[in-house]
């Protein structure tokens, strides 16, 4: 929300649905503003693709309206009806954590406040008994049967993946806002996906708390130091962290990660291969 107050704008494009663009109803370019390396979502995105999870694709795109030239931007694929129909997923229930109350954060809340704090995107906007369901489960399983439980809703690629993204990226503006909650309603068990979105403050960014916003994103630094697993308060993630059998799970993800997909020969190739793309 706070993007719209940029010299650079990003913007979203909206087709009729009868006149579909390549199969999409919005087109998202993000302006990649407080960016200066202009690297860190595309890398983002590419990494969950390397993962294997439910997650946007992103592609550079030089725009311009009415010949107005406006730069580099990165067009990142919505996630709606028609990000599920192109990977072959049923429409059924998805929820956005909104990101102007950033209150989706698994704790119990009466309808009202769920309406506000979880967009219904696909459903009946009026039914989140499935969400409710949920979060009173991630809420109130005994720590006994809370890591069978986990196992049990939740596509464990899914959840997984995303976690450990998010230590890989050093990614903290994320678990009470910028995520979609998915419930694949043709299976019978492990119904829900978490699908990441808006990773444009990943890979450790911080900002100078000295500068008022959003000049204190305006820096050359290059920040390391978000620390893995931290973050807003989660009731799922915190419970996840405190769970021997679930942290012994995600451990063995982010190694295999680091072994085989988060390497230093991988990463730097492909950020070579971008240079060319982002230099002028």
């Amino acid at each position: 929300t706070t993007t719209r107050y940029y010299s650079k704008k990003s913007y979203r494009i909206k087709f009729p649905s009868n006149q579909l663009f390549q199969n999409a109803r919005h087109i998202n370019f993000n302006a990649m503003y407080t960016d200066k390396s202009f690297l860190r979502e595309k890398l983002a995105w590419d990494l969950f693709k390397d993962i294997g999870i439910l997650a946007p694709l992103a592609e550079y795109a030089l725009v311009s309206i009415n010949n107005d030239h406006k730069g580099l931007f990165l067009q990142v694929e919505r996630v709606d009806r028609y990000f599920l129909q192109k990977r072959d997923r049923i429409l059924s229930p998805l929820y956005e954590a909104d990101d102007y109350y950033v209150k989706a954060d698994f704790s119990i809340q009466p309808d009202s406040l769920l309406r506000l704090y979880y967009t219904k995107e696909i459903g009946n906007p009026l039914d989140y008994s499935d969400l409710r369901t949920l979060i009173v489960g991630v809420n109130q399983t005994s720590d006994e049967e809370f890591a069978t439980y986990i196992t049990q809703t939740f596509d464990m690629n899914s959840l997984l993946g995303w976690l450990a993204g998010n230590i890989l990226m050093m990614m903290g503006d994320t678990y009470n806002k910028n995520y979609f909650l998915y419930r694949d309603t043709s299976r019978a068990s492990q119904q829900w996906h978490i699908i990441p979105w808006d990773y444009d403050l990943s890979w450790g960014r911080n900002g100078d708390n000295s500068i008022p916003y959003p000049a204190s994103l305006l820096n050359d630094a290059f920040v390391y130091t978000f620390p893995p697993l931290s973050g807003p308060s989660n009731v799922l993630k915190d419970r996840f962290n405190n769970n021997s059998t679930l942290m012994e799970m995600l451990r063995k993800k982010v190694d295999t990660l680091l072994q085989k997909v988060f390497t230093e020969d991988r990463m730097h190739s492909r950020i070579d291969s971008l240079v060319p793309i982002i230099r002028d």
